[in-house]
Protein backbone atom coordinates (compact mmCIF):
# COMPACT_ATOMS: atom_id res chain seq x y z
CA UNK A 1 0.00 0.00 0.00
CA UNK A 2 2.99 2.32 1.36
CA UNK A 3 4.24 1.72 -2.11
CA UNK A 4 1.46 2.74 -3.97
CA UNK A 5 1.09 5.75 -2.56
CA UNK A 6 4.76 6.98 -3.44
CA UNK A 7 4.56 5.67 -6.93
CA UNK A 8 1.55 8.07 -7.07
CA UNK A 9 3.01 10.52 -5.34
CA UNK A 10 6.06 10.49 -8.08
CA UNK A 11 4.08 10.46 -10.94
CA UNK A 12 1.72 13.45 -9.51
CA UNK A 13 5.04 15.38 -8.82
CA UNK A 14 6.25 14.22 -12.26
CA UNK A 15 3.19 15.72 -14.00
CA UNK A 16 3.43 18.78 -11.87
CA UNK A 17 6.72 19.82 -13.00
CA UNK A 18 5.99 18.96 -16.54
CA UNK A 19 3.76 21.19 -16.61
CA UNK A 20 5.30 24.25 -14.79
CA UNK A 21 8.45 23.57 -16.51
CA UNK A 22 6.71 22.88 -19.44
CA UNK A 23 8.65 24.54 -22.87
CA UNK A 24 7.43 25.65 -26.61
CA UNK A 25 10.24 26.48 -29.35
CA UNK A 26 9.70 28.19 -32.67
CA UNK A 27 12.01 27.36 -35.66
CA UNK A 28 11.88 26.45 -39.22
CA UNK A 29 12.07 23.46 -41.13
CA UNK A 30 14.84 25.48 -43.91
CA UNK A 31 16.16 29.09 -43.50
CA UNK A 32 17.11 29.12 -47.44
CA UNK A 33 14.50 28.30 -49.65
CA UNK A 34 14.54 28.77 -53.53
CA UNK A 35 11.81 31.02 -54.82
CA UNK A 36 8.85 28.84 -55.85
CA UNK A 37 9.48 26.04 -52.39
CA UNK A 38 8.11 25.69 -49.42
CA UNK A 39 9.52 26.21 -45.47
CA UNK A 40 7.66 24.83 -42.62
CA UNK A 41 7.01 26.95 -39.80
CA UNK A 42 7.24 24.46 -36.66
CA UNK A 43 6.01 25.29 -33.12
CA UNK A 44 7.46 21.90 -30.18
CA UNK A 45 5.81 21.81 -27.14
CA UNK A 46 5.61 19.21 -24.00
CA UNK A 47 2.16 19.66 -23.89
CA UNK A 48 -1.37 19.93 -26.18
CA UNK A 49 -1.41 23.57 -28.14
CA UNK A 50 -4.62 24.30 -28.35
CA UNK A 51 -4.86 28.18 -30.15
CA UNK A 52 -3.78 29.32 -33.12
CA UNK A 53 -1.02 31.81 -34.00
CA UNK A 54 -1.65 35.43 -35.27
CA UNK A 55 -0.16 35.23 -38.63
CA UNK A 56 -1.22 38.91 -38.99
CA UNK A 57 2.58 40.40 -40.24
CA UNK A 58 3.69 37.69 -42.15
CA UNK A 59 0.69 37.22 -44.59
CA UNK A 60 1.77 39.98 -46.79
CA UNK A 61 4.85 38.25 -47.54
CA UNK A 62 3.74 34.55 -47.71
CA UNK A 63 0.58 32.15 -47.66
CA UNK A 64 -0.25 29.76 -45.51
CA UNK A 65 -0.68 26.50 -47.26
CA UNK A 66 -1.68 24.35 -44.99
CA UNK A 67 -1.39 22.64 -40.95
CA UNK A 68 -0.24 19.68 -40.16
CA UNK A 69 -0.30 18.32 -36.47
CA UNK A 70 1.52 15.24 -34.90
CA UNK A 71 2.47 14.06 -31.10
CA UNK A 72 5.49 11.87 -30.33
CA UNK A 73 5.61 9.78 -27.00
CA UNK A 74 8.79 8.24 -25.74
CA UNK A 75 10.11 6.78 -22.20
CA UNK A 76 14.04 7.06 -21.76
CA UNK A 77 15.41 5.41 -18.43
CA UNK A 78 12.27 5.37 -16.83
CA UNK A 79 11.26 9.28 -17.76
CA UNK A 80 8.02 9.65 -19.92
CA UNK A 81 8.35 12.67 -22.42
CA UNK A 82 6.01 13.93 -25.13
CA UNK A 83 6.55 16.18 -28.04
CA UNK A 84 3.54 17.84 -30.02
CA UNK A 85 4.32 19.38 -33.24
CA UNK A 86 2.13 22.04 -35.11
CA UNK A 87 4.15 22.63 -38.44
CA UNK A 88 2.41 25.61 -41.11
CA UNK A 89 3.45 25.74 -44.66
CA UNK A 90 4.85 28.61 -45.50
CA UNK A 91 5.27 29.98 -49.28
CA UNK A 92 7.14 33.15 -50.50
CA UNK A 93 5.40 35.91 -53.02
CA UNK A 94 8.72 37.20 -53.76
CA UNK A 95 12.57 37.20 -53.64
CA UNK A 96 14.80 37.98 -50.68
CA UNK A 97 15.14 38.07 -46.79
CA UNK A 98 12.30 38.04 -44.81
CA UNK A 99 11.67 38.23 -40.62
CA UNK A 100 8.92 35.86 -39.75
CA UNK A 101 7.80 37.18 -36.24
CA UNK A 102 7.39 38.35 -33.71
CA UNK A 103 4.76 35.81 -33.18
CA UNK A 104 2.88 35.09 -29.96
CA UNK A 105 1.35 31.58 -28.98
CA UNK A 106 -0.41 30.79 -25.85
CA UNK A 107 0.75 34.01 -23.88
CA UNK A 108 4.71 33.18 -24.90
CA UNK A 109 6.12 35.42 -27.14
CA UNK A 110 8.53 34.18 -29.90
CA UNK A 111 11.63 36.46 -31.63
CA UNK A 112 11.61 37.11 -35.40
CA UNK A 113 13.08 34.05 -37.46
CA UNK A 114 14.94 34.94 -40.36
CA UNK A 115 14.26 33.65 -44.10
CA UNK A 116 16.45 33.60 -47.19
CA UNK A 117 14.89 33.36 -50.64
CA UNK A 118 16.86 33.00 -53.15
CA UNK A 119 17.00 32.30 -57.25
CA UNK A 120 18.71 29.10 -57.47
CA UNK A 121 16.83 26.04 -56.32
CA UNK A 122 18.16 23.86 -53.29
CA UNK A 123 18.19 20.59 -55.62
CA UNK A 124 19.86 21.21 -58.66
CA UNK A 125 19.29 19.51 -61.72
CA UNK A 126 20.45 19.82 -65.41
CA UNK A 127 17.68 21.90 -66.24
CA UNK A 128 17.03 23.94 -62.93
CA UNK A 129 17.08 27.67 -63.68
CA UNK A 130 15.33 30.64 -61.95
CA UNK A 131 11.37 31.01 -61.26
CA UNK A 132 11.37 34.23 -63.68
CA UNK A 133 7.25 35.23 -62.86
CA UNK A 134 6.88 38.80 -61.84
CA UNK A 135 3.65 39.85 -60.56
CA UNK A 136 2.41 43.78 -60.34
CA UNK A 137 -0.05 46.23 -59.82
CA UNK A 138 -1.04 49.73 -60.59
CA UNK A 139 -3.55 52.36 -60.14
CA UNK A 140 -3.43 55.41 -62.22
CA UNK A 141 -4.47 58.14 -61.03
CA UNK A 142 -4.08 57.57 -57.46
CA UNK A 143 -5.98 60.93 -56.17
CA UNK A 144 -9.42 61.23 -57.68
CA UNK A 145 -12.79 63.23 -57.07
CA UNK A 146 -15.95 61.57 -56.32
CA UNK A 147 -17.99 60.91 -59.23
CA UNK A 148 -14.81 59.83 -61.30
CA UNK A 149 -12.93 56.43 -61.61
CA UNK A 150 -9.81 54.51 -61.48
CA UNK A 151 -7.93 51.91 -63.75
CA UNK A 152 -6.42 49.51 -61.73
CA UNK A 153 -3.93 47.48 -63.48
CA UNK A 154 -2.26 44.07 -62.69
CA UNK A 155 0.57 42.89 -64.79
CA UNK A 156 2.21 39.32 -65.17
CA UNK A 157 5.56 38.51 -66.82
CA UNK A 158 7.01 34.98 -67.30
CA UNK A 159 9.04 33.18 -69.66
CA UNK A 160 6.17 31.09 -70.66
CA UNK A 161 6.22 29.01 -67.99
CA UNK A 162 3.18 29.68 -66.21
CA UNK A 163 -0.01 27.38 -66.77
CA UNK A 164 -3.53 27.48 -65.09
CA UNK A 165 -2.88 30.68 -63.98
CA UNK A 166 -5.64 32.59 -61.80
CA UNK A 167 -5.89 35.85 -60.82
CA UNK A 168 -8.01 37.60 -57.63
CA UNK A 169 -8.51 40.99 -57.62
CA UNK A 170 -8.56 42.93 -54.22
CA UNK A 171 -11.23 43.33 -51.83
CA UNK A 172 -12.54 46.60 -50.20
CA UNK A 173 -15.63 47.50 -48.71
CA UNK A 174 -15.28 50.91 -49.84
CA UNK A 175 -14.31 50.70 -53.77
CA UNK A 176 -15.43 48.00 -56.29
CA UNK A 177 -13.39 45.92 -59.16
CA UNK A 178 -15.24 46.05 -62.43
CA UNK A 179 -12.89 44.12 -64.96
CA UNK A 180 -12.91 45.23 -68.34
CA UNK A 181 -12.91 43.02 -71.69
CA UNK A 182 -9.90 44.39 -72.79
CA UNK A 183 -6.78 41.86 -71.72
CA UNK A 184 -3.17 42.68 -73.82
CA UNK A 185 -0.85 39.80 -74.44
CA UNK A 186 2.21 40.45 -76.06
CA UNK A 187 5.93 39.68 -76.30
CA UNK A 188 8.90 41.83 -74.85
CA UNK A 189 12.67 41.16 -74.94
CA UNK A 190 15.02 41.83 -71.65
CA UNK A 191 18.62 41.05 -71.51
CA UNK A 192 18.25 38.33 -74.16
CA UNK A 193 15.86 36.88 -73.18
CA UNK A 194 12.20 36.78 -74.27
CA UNK A 195 9.19 37.36 -71.82
CA UNK A 196 4.85 36.95 -72.24
CA UNK A 197 3.39 39.50 -70.79
CA UNK A 198 -0.13 39.69 -69.40
CA UNK A 199 -1.90 42.94 -68.77
CA UNK A 200 -5.92 43.03 -67.23
CA UNK A 201 -7.32 46.10 -66.58
CA UNK A 202 -10.64 47.10 -63.74
CA UNK A 203 -11.80 49.87 -63.28
CA UNK A 204 -11.92 51.33 -59.60
CA UNK A 205 -15.60 52.90 -58.19
CA UNK A 206 -15.23 54.15 -55.00
CA UNK A 207 -18.58 54.38 -52.75
CA UNK A 208 -17.06 56.62 -50.31
CA UNK A 209 -14.81 59.99 -49.64
CA UNK A 210 -11.29 59.30 -47.82
CA UNK A 211 -7.93 57.46 -48.38
CA UNK A 212 -7.92 53.58 -48.76
CA UNK A 213 -5.77 51.06 -48.98
CA UNK A 214 -5.54 48.53 -51.88
CA UNK A 215 -4.47 44.76 -50.59
CA UNK A 216 -2.26 42.85 -53.41
CA UNK A 217 -3.56 41.33 -56.00
CA UNK A 218 -3.65 37.21 -56.19
CA UNK A 219 -2.03 34.86 -58.69
CA UNK A 220 -2.02 31.41 -58.29
CA UNK A 221 -0.71 28.59 -61.56
CA UNK A 222 1.25 25.55 -62.06
CA UNK A 223 4.73 25.27 -63.50
CA UNK A 224 7.18 22.85 -64.09
CA UNK A 225 8.94 21.10 -60.90
CA UNK A 226 12.47 21.65 -62.10
CA UNK A 227 13.76 20.04 -58.59
CA UNK A 228 12.64 16.90 -58.83
CA UNK A 229 14.02 13.93 -61.57
CA UNK A 230 11.86 14.46 -64.86
CA UNK A 231 10.40 10.83 -65.74
CA UNK A 232 7.10 9.17 -67.44
CA UNK A 233 4.22 8.84 -65.40
CA UNK A 234 3.54 5.57 -66.95
CA UNK A 235 0.18 5.01 -64.77
CA UNK A 236 -1.04 8.72 -64.90
CA UNK A 237 -0.93 8.88 -69.02
CA UNK A 238 -2.27 5.90 -69.35
CA UNK A 239 -5.94 6.18 -67.56
CA UNK A 240 -5.48 9.92 -68.69
CA UNK A 241 -4.84 8.51 -72.91
CA UNK A 242 -5.28 10.00 -75.64
CA UNK A 243 -5.41 13.55 -73.76
CA UNK A 244 -2.08 13.85 -71.27
CA UNK A 245 -0.21 11.12 -72.41
CA UNK A 246 3.16 12.06 -72.96
CA UNK A 247 6.34 10.17 -71.99
CA UNK A 248 8.35 13.32 -71.64
CA UNK A 249 6.25 15.68 -69.66
CA UNK A 250 7.03 17.47 -66.35
CA UNK A 251 5.97 17.41 -63.22
CA UNK A 252 4.23 20.74 -62.13
CA UNK A 253 3.83 22.14 -58.91
CA UNK A 254 1.62 25.20 -57.42
CA UNK A 255 3.15 28.49 -57.26
CA UNK A 256 1.46 31.34 -55.48
CA UNK A 257 2.37 35.18 -55.83
CA UNK A 258 1.13 38.70 -54.12
CA UNK A 259 1.23 41.74 -56.15
CA UNK A 260 2.43 45.03 -54.31
CA UNK A 261 -0.05 47.20 -52.31
CA UNK A 262 -1.21 50.31 -53.52
CA UNK A 263 -3.53 53.41 -52.23
CA UNK A 264 -6.08 56.03 -53.61
CA UNK A 265 -7.63 58.92 -52.66
CA UNK A 266 -10.71 59.96 -52.60
CA UNK A 267 -11.67 64.22 -52.89
CA UNK A 268 -14.62 65.07 -51.73
CA UNK A 269 -17.38 67.70 -54.24
CA UNK A 270 -16.46 71.22 -53.55
CA UNK A 271 -19.05 72.83 -51.83
CA UNK A 272 -19.08 76.08 -54.16
CA UNK A 273 -20.00 73.59 -57.04
CA UNK A 274 -23.44 74.61 -58.61
CA UNK A 275 -25.36 72.58 -61.30
CA UNK A 276 -24.25 68.80 -62.41
CA UNK A 277 -21.38 67.46 -61.00
CA UNK A 278 -18.99 66.79 -63.93
CA UNK A 279 -15.35 66.10 -62.81
CA UNK A 280 -12.54 64.61 -65.28
CA UNK A 281 -8.35 65.12 -65.75
CA UNK A 282 -9.42 65.61 -69.91
CA UNK A 283 -12.88 66.57 -71.43
CA UNK A 284 -13.15 67.64 -74.99
CA UNK A 285 -16.47 68.31 -77.31
CA UNK A 286 -17.04 68.89 -80.78
CA UNK A 287 -19.84 69.17 -83.60
CA UNK A 288 -20.48 68.38 -87.29
CA UNK A 289 -23.12 69.86 -89.73
CA UNK A 290 -24.93 68.43 -92.41
CA UNK A 291 -26.11 72.00 -94.08
CA UNK A 292 -27.88 72.40 -97.61
CA UNK A 293 -26.09 74.92 -100.01
CA UNK A 294 -28.45 76.89 -100.05
CA UNK A 295 -30.98 77.52 -96.63
CA UNK A 296 -34.50 78.41 -97.20
CA UNK A 297 -36.87 79.32 -94.52
CA UNK A 298 -38.19 75.45 -93.50
CA UNK A 299 -34.99 73.93 -94.46
CA UNK A 300 -33.46 71.22 -91.88
CA UNK A 301 -29.82 71.32 -90.81
CA UNK A 302 -27.58 68.98 -88.13
CA UNK A 303 -25.99 69.76 -85.42
CA UNK A 304 -24.17 66.66 -84.39
CA UNK A 305 -22.46 67.45 -80.96
CA UNK A 306 -19.60 64.55 -79.57
CA UNK A 307 -18.62 64.88 -75.56
CA UNK A 308 -16.26 62.72 -74.61
CA UNK A 309 -14.17 62.60 -70.89
CA UNK A 310 -12.17 60.06 -69.34
CA UNK A 311 -11.72 58.76 -65.66
CA UNK A 312 -15.48 59.11 -65.44
CA UNK A 313 -18.51 56.98 -66.54
CA UNK A 314 -20.67 57.35 -69.34
CA UNK A 315 -23.89 57.62 -67.03
CA UNK A 316 -22.16 60.65 -64.97
CA UNK A 317 -21.68 63.04 -68.31
CA UNK A 318 -24.32 65.32 -68.14
CA UNK A 319 -26.88 65.50 -70.97
CA UNK A 320 -26.47 67.55 -74.06
CA UNK A 321 -29.17 70.16 -74.15
CA UNK A 322 -29.10 73.06 -77.20
CA UNK A 323 -30.06 76.47 -76.42
CA UNK A 324 -33.46 78.26 -77.55
CA UNK A 325 -33.48 80.95 -80.38
CA UNK A 326 -35.92 83.03 -81.36
CA UNK A 327 -37.51 82.07 -85.09
CA UNK A 328 -35.20 78.33 -84.30
CA UNK A 329 -37.29 75.18 -84.19
CA UNK A 330 -35.38 72.33 -82.37
CA UNK A 331 -35.89 69.03 -82.58
CA UNK A 332 -33.09 66.46 -80.50
CA UNK A 333 -32.73 62.90 -80.63
CA UNK A 334 -32.50 60.11 -77.79
CA UNK A 335 -28.72 60.36 -76.55
CA UNK A 336 -25.89 57.72 -77.28
CA UNK A 337 -23.46 56.99 -74.42
CA UNK A 338 -20.87 54.81 -74.25
CA UNK A 339 -17.00 53.81 -72.55
CA UNK A 340 -14.29 52.38 -74.24
CA UNK A 341 -10.45 51.65 -73.23
CA UNK A 342 -8.32 53.45 -75.21
CA UNK A 343 -4.62 53.65 -74.28
CA UNK A 344 -4.71 52.59 -71.21
CA UNK A 345 -7.52 55.03 -70.45
CA UNK A 346 -11.20 55.05 -69.99
CA UNK A 347 -13.20 57.28 -72.23
CA UNK A 348 -16.69 57.80 -72.31
CA UNK A 349 -18.79 59.27 -74.92
CA UNK A 350 -21.90 60.89 -75.43
CA UNK A 351 -23.44 61.60 -79.10
CA UNK A 352 -26.44 63.62 -79.93
CA UNK A 353 -27.86 65.09 -83.10
CA UNK A 354 -29.85 68.04 -83.20
CA UNK A 355 -32.39 69.00 -85.49
CA UNK A 356 -32.65 72.66 -86.78
CA UNK A 357 -35.03 74.77 -88.85
CA UNK A 358 -35.81 78.34 -88.86
CA UNK A 359 -38.63 79.86 -89.74
CA UNK A 360 -37.31 83.00 -90.45
CA UNK A 361 -35.57 84.51 -93.52
CA UNK A 362 -32.36 86.81 -93.35
CA UNK A 363 -28.90 86.67 -91.27
CA UNK A 364 -29.80 84.15 -88.75
CA UNK A 365 -27.48 82.72 -85.83
CA UNK A 366 -27.26 79.15 -84.52
CA UNK A 367 -26.38 79.54 -80.67
CA UNK A 368 -23.16 78.46 -78.99
CA UNK A 369 -23.00 75.28 -76.77
CA UNK A 370 -21.17 75.93 -73.33
CA UNK A 371 -20.81 72.83 -71.23
CA UNK A 372 -19.36 73.24 -67.48
CA UNK A 373 -16.72 70.92 -65.86
CA UNK A 374 -14.67 70.63 -63.14
CA UNK A 375 -10.61 70.03 -64.15
CA UNK A 376 -9.29 67.86 -61.59
CA UNK A 377 -5.74 68.82 -62.51
CA UNK A 378 -5.84 72.47 -62.19
CA UNK A 379 -8.94 72.15 -59.26
CA UNK A 380 -10.76 74.77 -61.00
CA UNK A 381 -14.08 74.74 -62.91
CA UNK A 382 -14.18 75.46 -66.85
CA UNK A 383 -16.21 76.01 -70.09
CA UNK A 384 -15.86 73.71 -72.90
CA UNK A 385 -17.79 75.77 -75.65
CA UNK A 386 -19.19 75.02 -79.45
CA UNK A 387 -18.86 78.45 -81.03
CA UNK A 388 -22.28 80.05 -82.81
CA UNK A 389 -22.75 80.21 -86.40
CA UNK A 390 -24.27 82.46 -89.11
CA UNK A 391 -26.67 81.31 -91.38
CA UNK A 392 -28.06 83.41 -94.30
CA UNK A 393 -31.43 82.13 -94.75
CA UNK A 394 -34.07 82.74 -97.94
CA UNK A 395 -37.41 83.50 -98.45
CA UNK A 396 -39.27 80.07 -99.33
CA UNK A 397 -39.33 79.54 -102.73
CA UNK A 398 -43.31 80.57 -104.88
CA UNK A 399 -44.80 78.35 -107.23
CA UNK A 400 -46.07 80.00 -110.38
CA UNK A 401 -48.32 79.63 -113.21
CA UNK A 402 -48.32 80.78 -117.06
CA UNK A 403 -51.02 83.05 -117.89
CA UNK A 404 -53.18 82.93 -120.70
CA UNK A 405 -52.25 85.30 -123.05
CA UNK A 406 -55.38 86.69 -124.09
CA UNK A 407 -58.05 87.30 -121.78
CA UNK A 408 -61.76 88.61 -123.03
CA UNK A 409 -63.10 90.69 -119.78
CA UNK A 410 -66.29 89.76 -118.69
CA UNK A 411 -69.19 91.21 -119.99
CA UNK A 412 -71.50 93.48 -117.65
CA UNK A 413 -74.40 92.35 -118.79
CA UNK A 414 -75.47 88.92 -120.48
CA UNK A 415 -76.95 89.85 -124.25
CA UNK A 416 -80.25 88.97 -124.72
CA UNK A 417 -81.23 85.71 -126.28
CA UNK A 418 -81.43 85.32 -129.97
CA UNK A 419 -84.09 83.07 -131.25
CA UNK A 420 -83.98 81.74 -134.60
CA UNK A 421 -86.88 79.60 -136.49
CA UNK A 422 -84.95 76.84 -137.62
CA UNK A 423 -82.71 76.61 -134.80
CA UNK A 424 -85.38 76.46 -132.09
CA UNK A 425 -87.09 73.73 -133.55
CA UNK A 426 -83.59 72.18 -134.21
CA UNK A 427 -82.82 72.37 -130.70
CA UNK A 428 -86.31 71.38 -129.44
CA UNK A 429 -86.12 68.35 -131.39
CA UNK A 430 -82.90 67.51 -130.43
CA UNK A 431 -83.85 67.90 -127.01
CA UNK A 432 -86.91 66.28 -127.03
CA UNK A 433 -84.96 62.68 -128.85
CA UNK A 434 -82.68 62.88 -126.26
CA UNK A 435 -85.27 63.03 -123.42
CA UNK A 436 -86.87 60.05 -124.68
CA UNK A 437 -83.94 58.04 -124.59
CA UNK A 438 -82.90 58.96 -121.22
CA UNK A 439 -86.67 58.48 -119.92
CA UNK A 440 -86.82 54.55 -121.95
CA UNK A 441 -82.98 53.74 -120.12
CA UNK A 442 -84.08 54.41 -117.00
CA UNK A 443 -87.47 52.69 -117.44
CA UNK A 444 -85.56 49.66 -118.74
CA UNK A 445 -82.92 49.62 -115.90
CA UNK A 446 -86.02 49.68 -113.44
CA UNK A 447 -87.73 47.00 -115.08
CA UNK A 448 -85.18 44.81 -115.26
CA UNK A 449 -83.95 45.35 -111.47
CA UNK A 450 -87.60 44.65 -110.50
CA UNK A 451 -87.54 41.34 -112.23
CA UNK A 452 -84.19 40.46 -111.00
CA UNK A 453 -85.58 41.21 -107.21
CA UNK A 454 -88.90 38.87 -107.89
CA UNK A 455 -86.31 36.12 -109.10
CA UNK A 456 -84.57 36.45 -106.44
CA UNK A 457 -87.06 36.11 -103.70
CA UNK A 458 -88.46 32.98 -105.73
CA UNK A 459 -85.67 31.51 -105.51
CA UNK A 460 -84.73 32.39 -101.95
CA UNK A 461 -88.51 31.22 -101.02
CA UNK A 462 -88.22 27.56 -102.72
CA UNK A 463 -84.86 26.95 -101.19
CA UNK A 464 -86.47 27.28 -97.92
CA UNK A 465 -89.27 25.36 -98.87
CA UNK A 466 -87.37 22.66 -100.07
CA UNK A 467 -85.31 22.19 -97.12
CA UNK A 468 -88.13 22.17 -94.75
CA UNK A 469 -89.14 18.90 -96.76
CA UNK A 470 -88.79 16.02 -94.80
CA UNK A 471 -85.66 13.82 -96.12
CA UNK A 472 -86.72 9.98 -96.49
CA UNK A 473 -83.51 8.64 -97.08
CA UNK A 474 -82.04 9.66 -94.41
CA UNK A 475 -83.31 11.25 -90.97
CA UNK A 476 -81.08 14.37 -89.18
CA UNK A 477 -79.44 13.88 -86.49
CA UNK A 478 -80.09 16.40 -84.00
CA UNK A 479 -77.44 18.53 -82.16
CA UNK A 480 -76.15 18.12 -78.21
CA UNK A 481 -78.30 20.18 -75.78
CA UNK A 482 -74.89 22.00 -75.12
CA UNK A 483 -74.17 23.05 -78.72
CA UNK A 484 -77.56 24.99 -78.73
CA UNK A 485 -77.35 28.85 -78.61
CA UNK A 486 -79.76 30.98 -77.23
Amino acid sequence: MFNILKTTFCFSLCLYATTVFSKTEMYLSKNEIAFGETTNLIFESDEELKTQPNFELIEKEFKILGKSQSSNVSVINGVMSKKNKIAYTLYPYQKGEFKIGPIELEGQKFEALLLKVVDTPTQQTNEAKPLEIKFESTVYPSQIYEGQVALYTTKITDENTLYDANLKTPFSNYLTFTPLESDKIYQTNKDGKNYRVFERFFIITPQHNGSFHIPPAQLSGLVPDLTKQTRPDIMGDFFNFPFDFNLNSKRMKPVYFNSNENSIEILPKPTHWQGWWFPSNKAEISEDYVIPDTVYVGDVIERRVTLTAANIENAKLPLLEHPKEENLSIFANQEERFSEFKNNELLSTENRTFVLSFQKEGKQIIPAINIKYFNTLTKSEEILTLPEKEINVLAPLKTSYAAPTEQTPPPSSPPPPVLDKNTSSKSFSQTSLLSFIGVFSLLSIGGLFFALKKKKKRIKTSILEEIKKPSRKKKRKKPLPDLYLD
